[in-house]
């Protein structure tokens, strides 16, 4: 390979861009101009070298994420005209993606919601979300306490490819062992806990009665949707002020498996309609 030249970059010198090539990518996705747009450099422009121009370039690179190495080199100087050439390093691609600890139909579900198929490009930020996306799903399953793991391991078999694990260990459901509401002297305890419509126990007899036939899994999403109906059912009894001042859930010390939930609430002023006025009938 032909020596580069010498660049000096204790001096910085405006060069007019004779000329733009793109290596290192086999079969790309995206033709040198899609490429080239990303590095918003155009021949003919004229570039400081060393200079913001270049150093920019590199960055929008980088922000594409499709990359895991970039380069900008000079492979010709005459004069005033300098050829430029971008050295890119695509991320591997998927090659197969393996699943384990679950059942096909939840299998199928989290390859519906992460979108992965085998020849897309892997990322760190796509394999974050896929792991924030499956934790969601079994969170939603009550498996508040499963281990999340999505890895990627080099296929031995294909150049620049790797394969996709998706690991999970599900462990127990996590269930709600009881429901403590302190604060409410006007409105029972058993008819705010009725309009939690998700969150519910089975820790007293009525409770038990009540909830025979349902489910008391603890839903991080689904508790925080029945704290308000909480304070819904307050509303629609006339107490307009009444507030939630704190909850917290903790592992149950009788039951490590459970959960217990504590609710603090200020009922405020129950207020009455004192008069109805018809205008214009």
């Amino acid at each position: 390979a032909e020596d580069l030249p010498v660049i000096n970059y204790d001096n910085s010198r405006k060069y007019e861009i004779a000329d733009i090539k793109v290596t290192g990518i086999e079969n790309p996705m995206y033709e040198d101009y899609t490429i080239l747009g990303f590095a918003d450099l155009q021949i003919g422009q004229r570039v400081e070298v060393p200079g913001p121009e270049i150093t920019n370039a590199i960055k929008r690179f980088w922000r594409q994420g499709l990359f895991s190495d970039v380069k900008i080199a000079a492979s010709k100087v005459e004069g005033n005209k300098i050829w430029l050439e971008i050295i890119l390093k695509e991320r591997p691609r998927i090659s197969d993606i393996v699943y384990s600890g679950m059942k096909k139909g939840e299998r199928q579900d989290i390859e519906a919601r992460i979108g992965m198929v085998k020849n897309l490009q892997i990322t760190p930020n796509q394999m974050d979300r896929a792991k924030t996306i499956i934790r969601k799903y079994f969170d939603e399953k009550g498996f508040n306490k499963a281990e999340i793991n999505v890895s990627e391991k080099p296929d031995l078999s294909k150049e620049n490819q790797v394969i996709l694990h998706i690991d999970v260990v599900k462990k127990n459901k996590t269930k709600v062992n009881t429901i403590i509401i302190e604060g409410n002297s006007e409105v029972k305890s058993s008819t705010l806990e009725k309009a939690m419509k998700k969150t519910r126990h089975k820790s007293t007899f009525k409770a038990w009665i009540r909830n025979f036939l349902r489910s008391t899994k603890y839903v991080p999403e689904s508790y925080e949707e029945d704290k308000d109906n909480l304070i819904a059912k307050y509303n629609e009894l006339g107490y307009r002020d009444a507030a939630i001042l704190w909850d917290t859930v903790y592992t149950s010390e009788k039951n490590p498996n459970k959960m217990d939930i504590r609710i603090k609430v200020d009922e405020g002023s129950k207020y009455f309609i004192k008069d109805i006025k018809w205008v214009g009938n």
